[in-house]
């Protein structure tokens, strides 16, 4: 659109200062340099950084322009500086999640030290009383290693000393969440039969 345009008829030129940038680069036959903001003719406020370059072609007295609109390059930073930042929280909260992860496994193989050392036997089932876990003292107690048991039913260590009553009720109250406590007679791998209190 500045191409063959005479800059003196410029409104928007005269008043950034461009007009007179333009004059004296012609009128010293040098390189001014450009840092401004105007107006266009359209409305669109711009920011140019740049050059003004006098030099003769045929006789004739040029300038070249050569500028850029810093007003789109300080957006670009802008755009690249919040995606940054967005990175830099991403970032953090990845950080403070693998933080709070590595907390809870450390958590966890500290619980399960405790629950191999108790001398007591200890079991973990799922809701259907299918063994998920069982400690040291509970082989000792019992004679069954833990491979022997996980994924069975605890109905192995029936001693048939309890009847069906007994032990529905049993898994009633575990099942609402409640703590049973009582005493069962059971039995061992080799068929031994033991008391224990839980």
């Amino acid at each position: 659109h500045l191409q063959a345009s005479n800059f003196n008829t410029i409104h928007s030129w005269k008043e950034s200062g461009l007009w007179n940038a333009a004059q004296r680069a012609l009128a010293d036959n040098q390189t001014v340099e450009i840092d401004t903001e105007f107006e266009t003719t359209y409305g669109r406020r711009v920011a140019l950084v740049g050059a003004m370059v006098p030099f003769a072609r045929a006789g004739e007295r040029w300038l070249l322009f050569a500028f850029h609109d810093e007003i789109k390059e300080r957006l670009a930073i802008a755009e690249l500086e919040q995606l940054l930042e967005s990175q830099r929280e991403l970032t953090e909260t990845v950080q403070a999640e693998v933080t709070m992860h590595k907390e809870t496994i450390s958590k966890h193989r500290l619980l399960q030290s405790a629950l191999e050392a108790v001398p007591s036997g200890v079991v973990i089932t799922d809701p259907l009383g299918k063994v998920e876990w069982a400690n040291p003292g509970f082989t000792r107690l019992t004679g069954y290693a833990a491979n022997d048991v996980v994924g069975h039913s605890t109905n192995i260590l029936r001693s048939g000393r309890q009847d069906d009553g007994f032990y529905r009720k049993l898994w009633e109250t575990i099942s609402s969440g409640e703590v049973w406590a009582g005493d069962l007679e059971n039995r061992r791998k080799d068929g031994s039969i033991y008391w224990e209190s839980m």
